[in-house]
């Protein structure tokens, strides 16, 4: 039997059990391709449901894995694993990624003053994220991996501001984010933005 998706104890998608029936998905967005992990969120949906019909109850790391396998396997896209692993744990959570696509999840506790202070916006122009990225691999390629340490380096630094509860050192932590990937590539923070 043929899979779209494969490589986890999970059968994903097999295509000669869905041909007998009628299967119809519509996916919209007010704001497509604004870079808040949507495709990812919408790949774990769709295996998640598919997995249901079937009867499978997939872990959640195991859905996060095939939803990227979708993504990158399947579509031919670039992406790394975060968003998928975002969308099937939720909350706070630090992640370690190493070596790719392999990651560690750990679960911060929920920060109530940190939530009620967030605001999503957006900047009113749609990116091709996986575009961007393999811009990045080639600027990586050519210039090295220096931003990775820096980028690693915010991450810790958010981790510890969350544990602490410290707002200032947590905007600290996401502004030193933002350089860092300013310096991986400038499309990644487009002016709008900074």
């Amino acid at each position: 039997m043929r899979t779209l998706v494969t490589g986890t104890r999970l059968s994903l998608v097999p295509l000669g059990s869905l041909v007998t029936r009628c299967w119809k998905l519509r996916s919209t967005s007010s704001r497509p391709r604004c870079g808040t992990g949507t495709s990812a969120a919408v790949a774990v949906g769709l295996l998640g449901g598919l997995a249901a019909v079937r009867s499978e109850q997939p872990s959640p790391r195991e859905l996060a894995y095939a939803a990227h396998r979708l993504e990158v396997d399947v579509l031919g896209l670039q992406s790394g694993i975060q968003d998928q692993l975002s969308a099937v744990f939720g909350g706070i959570n630090y992640v370690e990624i190493e070596p790719y696509p392999e990651a560690v999840v750990r679960t911060l506790p929920a920060w109530e003053e940190l939530s009620c202070r967030l605001t999503l916006l957006f900047v009113g122009r749609a990116h091709d994220s996986s575009s961007v990225h393999r811009q990045v691999i080639e600027h990586v390629a050519r210039h090295g991996s220096g931003p990775f340490a820096l980028l690693r380096d915010a991450a810790v630094a958010a981790r510890d501001a969350v544990l602490a509860q410290d707002l200032q050192a947590f905007g600290q932590a996401m502004i030193a984010n933002t350089e860092a990937q300013k310096s991986l590539h400038p499309d990644l923070v487009g002016e709008e933005a900074r």
